[in-house]
This record gives structure tokens, sequence and C-alpha cells, in this order.
């Protein structure tokens, strides 16, 4: 992936975020559609309720994700490595930390 794709990705992922502060399962589930397709793999997003990761959006048939990471406070993301992209995933996990924080 060039980063002219990437940076439209970001971009739309934060376009997504500021247009469904009210609705945030739309918002996640619309980012989740961007991410499955682009590279290609399972993940889900979760709400932070003290120790409790409770589903958000995604891949809800997800049984047992190889990654857990929390994005923010409020937010984290369960999901499987990608094969190929393995520095762009690692560039959008880390822009998904920043517009949740």
């Amino acid at each position: 992936m060039n980063q002219e794709e990437l940076d439209s990705i970001k971009g739309e992922i934060q376009q997504l975020l500021a247009e469904n502060q009210a609705d945030e399962e739309k918002a996640f589930d619309r980012i989740y559609q961007i991410l499955a397709r682009t590279f290609g793999i399972k993940l889900y997003f979760c709400k932070i309720q003290g120790k409790r990761w409770a589903y958000l959006a995604g891949n809800d048939d997800m049984i047992t994700p190889e990654k857990q990471l929390q994005l923010s406070k409020r937010h984290g993301i369960l999901y499987d490595t990608p094969s190929s992209n393995k520095e762009d995933w690692a560039e959008i996990l880390e822009f998904l930390k920043e517009q949740l924080n």
C-alpha cells in the first residue's frame, strides 16, 4: 500500500469519528468495514468498562483473536495479525490511538 492510500484511509477514519460522535457504534462499524476490506483480517472493536471489554462493532463471530490492544481509556481492538502490510497496520493502529485520545 502506498502512502496516498494510507492517508486516504486515515482521512476516512478521522471523518467517521468526527461525524458520528453521538453514534460511536455506527462509526466503529464503518471503520471495521474499511479495515477488514483493506487488510483482509478479522477484528472487532470493544468498549472498555473497568476491566470488561464489551463488543462494540466488527466481526462478531470472531472467537479467539491473536492480539488485544487498548486504543484509549474507553476503546480497544481485538484482531488477527495481517499476513502482509504489517507496517501499514501498525501505522493505522497508532493513528486510531491518536484520534481516540
